[in-house]
């Protein structure tokens, strides 16, 4: 099930369309897109971890920030699109992860990237509560603003 036909996706349960665009709920606007995206990691653990880098043209990354989640995309060949969602401030129901924290630094080579960390509210199979996510973007700084004055940080 996707966004505008079901319940919310999270982490472990993403929403999976063909396109290219993110599916947004009725009313929701894209505040920034960052489209260069080098390297986005997640990890729950100690059961999950996911990596993801672009590989043109089988595969790449995107993040979009709305007025209500930051959206994580990873775009096949410029055809299907698999999302999940970071949520703001809606109390998580079920498995949808509500940001907790968001922070920025330089790793590998001296990237920077930005570093967002969230929870869910249910005990979710093969996973743990806690997900943090890095994204290895050109202006982590200013997208860590942006998410922090979308949350009302």
């Amino acid at each position: 099930m996707h966004l505008l036909s079901g319940p919310r996706q999270s982490a472990w349960n993403p929403a999976v369309h063909v396109g290219t665009k993110p599916l947004l709920a009725p009313g929701e606007s894209i505040l920034r897109p960052a489209k260069y995206v080098w390297l986005a990691v997640a990890n729950a653990w100690p059961y999950t971890f996911r990596i993801e880098f672009p590989l043109p043209p089988l595969t790449h990354a995107e993040l979009y920030v709305t007025d209500r989640r930051l959206i994580i995309s990873s775009v096949f060949f410029y055809l299907a699109n698999v999302q999940f969602s970071q949520w703001y401030t809606d109390p998580p129901t079920g498995q949808d992860d509500q940001i907790t924290s968001v922070s920025t630094g330089r790793g590998w080579f001296g990237a920077p990237y930005i570093q967002v960390e969230s929870r869910t509210a249910e005990k979710v199979p093969l996973r743990s509560r806690e997900l943090r996510l890095r994204i290895y973007t050109r202006d982590a700084v200013g997208l860590e603003k942006l998410i922090q004055m979308a949350r009302g940080d």
